[in-house]
């Protein structure tokens, strides 16, 4: 399961959570890449991991820092991760809601009409800080936004796609409820939506460590 608080006055909460009541499960932890798996076996034996784990990343502003567990351990992390995940902050923050975070302006600039799987849409490049830089497609009728692409600079893949799908009204925004990614046109990941939440009274603690 995978939690985002996102604040787009400049704070960001990813959270990585994985249950288990028996069976061999993976643990999670911390790559280079960010949240991935780090081992696994048998809940309970000494290369498996515990009926759940988490690990949380976030963003407060300016501070960057990394949490394994409930209670565990938490750093500050490497400047590039802490560049990738700001990355990855922006790039939900626009998937969802067409607005950069206020510390990570993105500049948009048209780039004409190109034909989709499922019909024309208007292009755009956003251009960011430390060379940011996305193209981002929006349905011609209904000016949402189709797909993302950009460059995975971390897993060294050079089309990193990022489609959107089932959109569905929230609070009477309509926002996508299934994400899916490709790398180099080979499916990499997908998640569903559960629950969106917006405008939360987010309690001042949510983003520190």
């Amino acid at each position: 399961m995978m939690a985002l608080s996102l604040d787009l006055a400049g704070k960001f909460l990813e959270e990585h959570t994985t249950y288990s009541t028996g069976g061999e499960i993976q643990r999670m932890g911390m790559t280079d890449d960010g949240v991935g798996s780090v081992g696994g076996g048998m809940p309970g034996d000494s290369g498996g991991p515990a009926l759940n784990s988490s690990v949380s990343e976030g963003w407060n502003g300016s501070a960057y820092w990394i949490k394994n567990g409930v209670g565990g351990s938490a750093t500050g992390g490497s400047d590039a991760r802490k560049m990738t995940f700001r990355r990855i902050f922006a790039r939900y923050a626009l998937a969802f809601t067409l607005t950069a975070p206020k510390d990570f302006p993105v500049t948009f600039a048209p780039a004409g009409q190109v034909q989709s799987p499922d019909g024309m849409v208007d292009a755009l490049v956003g251009k960011g800080p430390d060379g940011f830089e996305v193209r981002l497609y929006l349905d011609v009728k209904t000016h949402l936004p189709v797909m993302m692409q950009y460059v995975s600079s971390v897993q060294n893949i050079e089309d990193m796609q990022l489609w959107f799908k089932d959109y569905k009204a929230e609070d009477g925004l309509k926002m996508p409820h299934t994400l899916t990614w490709f790398a180099n046109g080979k499916l990499s990941e997908e998640f569903q939506v559960q629950r969106v939440k917006l405008n939360p009274a987010f309690k001042a603690e949510k983003f520190q460590r």
